[in-house]
C-alpha cells in the first residue's frame, strides 16, 4: 500500500522511492462488524441503506525479512460511505441490504503515520 499523500514530510508527493530503500509492507484487511452506525444514500437508488461497522487491522512487516513489526487495529473513525456499490436496478435478488463503513486515505495515513515516520522497532 503506496500513501503518497501522507502529510507528515515522509513519503514526498509526487516522488517515487526505490525498492531497495523501502523498508515496510504494509498489508490491511476489513473485519466486517454488526453495529449499525448510519446509512448510505446513491444516486439512482430509492432511499438508502444502512451502514455497519467495520474495523481494520494492519500488519506491518519488515520487507527484508518478513518479520512482523506491528499489528495495528482501528475502528473506521469517520464512518465514510463506500463510495459506489454494485447494484443492478433490473435483478433486485442481487442487490446489498446494507454497506460497510470505510475509512478515508486521510484515516489511513493518519493511523500508519507513527510506524512509518517513527523509529524503527
Amino acid at each position: 500500500m503506496m500513501l503518497p499523500d501522507l502529510d507528515a514530510g515522509a513519503v514526498p508527493v509526487g516522488r517515487s522511492t526505490p525498492a531497495s530503500s523501502v523498508a515496510l509492507l504494509i498489508c490491511g484487511e476489513g473485519e466486517r462488524g454488526e453495529e449499525s452506525v448510519g446509512s448510505c444514500s446513491y444516486i439512482g437508488l430509492s432511499g438508502s441503506l444502512p451502514m455497519r461497522s467495520q474495523e481494520y487491522v494492519y500488519t506491518v512487516y519488515e520487507l527484508r525479512t518478513g518479520r512482523v513489526v506491528d499489528t495495528i487495529r482501528e475502528d473506521s473513525r469517520a464512518q465514510d460511505c463506500p463510495d459506489d456499490i454494485g447494484y443492478d436496478f433490473e435483478d433486485q435478488e442481487d442487490n446489498p441490504d446494507f454497506v460497510y463503513a470505510q475509512m478515508s486515505d486521510f484515516e489511513v495515513a493518519d493511523v500508519l503515520e507513527d510506524v512509518i515516520t517513527g523509529p524503527a522497532r
